[in-house]
C-alpha cells in the first residue's frame, strides 16, 4: 500500500529482531483505502490472540463490502 519494500536494507537476522522482539513495524499509511488501512492495523496488532484470524477477515471484508455497496445504492 505505501509502494515500498518493507525493511529494505537490513538483513534478515535484524528484521527478526526489530520486529520480534522491538517495536518495528511496517508502515501503516494514513490516507488511502480506509478498509484495507483497518484491516493492516487489526492483522499488524503486536499481541497474535489479537489478530483476526482468516474467517474473521473474511467476514470483515464481506461487511465492509455490503456496507460500500449499501451507501452508493439508490
Amino acid at each position: 500500500m505505501v509502494r515500498k519494500v518493507p525493511y529494505y536494507g537490513l538483513k534478515i537476522n535484524q528484521i527478526v529482531g526489530s520486529v520480534g522482539y522491538g517495536d518495528k513495524q511496517v508502515p501503516i499509511p494514513e490516507t488511502g483505502n480506509e478498509i484495507m488501512i483497518i484491516l493492516m492495523k487489526k492483522c499488524l496488532k503486536k499481541d497474535r490472540k489479537q489478530r483476526p484470524n482468516f474467517k474473521q477477515i473474511a467476514e470483515f471484508l464481506k461487511e465492509s463490502d455490503k456496507h460500500r455497496k449499501g451507501k452508493n445504492c439508490c
